[in-house]
């Protein structure tokens, strides 16, 4: 026990101890924007030189903000010049920009050629203080075959855990000599976004032999997570390439998602007892349990039927196609033909949704 505790600890301690504070950081004002509400994009770091940098017109393309500058074309000194840039992209977002939704924000330098090199990349959360709350469903994740960045194939591993705000993330992978790593990031939640520090452990305690502590404890470079939602992300890692104040910042973003390795797939795992929870005492629904049985007869492939006949409730979730055996990608509950809740912000274990104005979700209690 003392040795899984002191190797914990011993893992744990150095994030911040090791924390590579970045060349080039950046921020917007307000810190947290919400939908609709202006913002501004702070650019701080330091230059290898006193040349003039001009700012560039910023590009929002979709999710995509991207900020850039182009070194003056004059005669320089030498000296390291620390620098603030603020960028605005309400022009440039056009009407109804900021909408709800994530935001990457990329900064580089342009060559007079107008080619980029990337230096900062920064993601952001713009969505109301009421909307949907993020839970990363804790356990393995794996690369997602079907999302939207296919950079990782099936030697990659994580594991997701959270205790209120804060979320740890091991990630386990090998180096290009085949040596296996692992990394660690922590971080606290920012609605649907985590902001961390990569930590990279080599060697370490064998299964069969005596203790001893990782041989290699050194930070790697960061790890931004853009959770889709409870069951889904795409992790951000990065890292300079090299150690010079204009290096590029090398980027790789992962898809990925909970793992079901024992459910049954097509909706037949929702079959089960399932707690409805929050529900206000001024909602007017006193449901305290589920018991959803699968209606066969009623589903097909692209949808799940469930019912709890002794309580006359109905659940019909509309499936993912492309991950038949994850989970639903909407669901509805319902009596008497009545509408109680509906569910977009599902994993394996837990969906999340809204009856109106109101939070509610459920949760699986027993099989």
């Amino acid at each position: 026990m003392h040795r899984l505790t002191f190797a914990m600890l011993a893992f744990l301690a150095p994030v911040l101890a090791y924390a590579q504070s970045s060349l080039h950081s950046i921020s917007t004002v307000p810190a947290q924007p919400g939908e609709g509400e202006a913002f501004q994009i702070r650019v701080t770091g330091a230059w290898p030189n006193t040349c003039p940098l001009q700012a560039l017109p910023v590009v929002v393309d979709g999710a995509n903000i991207d900020v850039a500058v182009r070194q003056g074309d004059v005669i320089c000194g030498d000296a390291v010049t620390p620098y603030v840039l603020v960028f605005d992209p309400a022009a440039a977002g056009g009407a109804g920009f900021p909408s709800a939704r994530d935001y990457r924000i990329r900064f580089s330098v342009r060559d007079g050629a107008g080619n980029p090199t990337l230096l900062s990349f920064y993601l952001v959360d713009v969505r109301s203080d009421d909307a949907r709350v993020i839970q990363p469903e804790a356990g393995f994740w794996a690369p997602d075959s079907a999302g939207e960045f296919l950079t990782s194939g099936s030697g990659v591993g994580f594991m997701i855990e959270s205790q209120l705000n804060t979320v740890a993330v091991t990630t386990n992978a090998y180096q290009l000599n085949g040596q296996p790593a692992w990394y660690l990031t922590t971080g606290v939640l920012t609605g649907s976004v985590l902001h961390g520090d990569l930590l990279r452990s080599l060697g370490g305690q064998p299964l069969w032999g005596t203790y001893r502590g990782p041989q290699s404890v050194t930070p790697a470079g960061s790890l931004d997570i853009e959770f889709v939602s409870n069951a889904q992300a795409i992790a951000w890692y990065s890292r300079p390439a090299g150690e010079g104040l204009i290096d590029p910042l090398e980027l790789m973003p992962i898809s990925i998602r909970r793992m079901n390795f024992a459910l049954a797939s097509e909706g037949r795992a929702l079959a089960g007892t399932w707690a409805v929870t929050p529900v206000s005492a001024l909602s007017g629904l006193n449901i305290s349990l589920l018991r959803l049985s699968y209606a066969a007869d009623r589903s097909s492939p692209s949808e799940a039927v469930l019912l709890d006949t002794v309580k006359g409730f109905e659940l019909r979730c509309t499936l993912d196609k492309a991950r038949p055996d994850g989970p639903p990608r909407l669901c509805v509950l319902s009596s008497g033909g009545a509408e109680i809740g509906r569910f977009d912000n599902n994993a394996l274990t837990r969906l999340g949704g809204n009856r109106g104005a109101e939070s509610i979700a459920l949760v699986r209690v027993a099989d």
